[in-house]
């Protein structure tokens, strides 16, 4: 999952992706990025750490809570631009 509040990254990083065959969910906020991985399990995600409604920080920690015990942690690689 790829998970960033600017429309521009999701873009490129969704293309950079797919030409690698990757099969990805998008997300442009943080409660987006949550409601996702209640639904899927992901092997990695890659998040914005200053998005405005609910930093990545705040979303990463949700993530951990909502992960279940049988299944092996998804990697999250926070990024920002600042």
């Amino acid at each position: 999952m790829v998970a960033d509040d600017d429309r521009y990254n999701l873009e490129i990083l969704s293309a950079m992706l797919d030409l690698r065959d990757y099969v990805i969910d998008t997300a442009s906020n943080c409660f987006e990025a949550v409601d996702c991985f209640e639904n899927s399990h992901y092997d990695l995600i890659r998040m914005d750490i200053m998005m405005a409604e609910l930093s990545g920080n705040v979303a990463m920690q949700i993530i951990r809570a909502l992960e279940k015990s049988d299944e092996e942690p998804a990697r999250i690689i926070v990024v920002t631009a600042k």
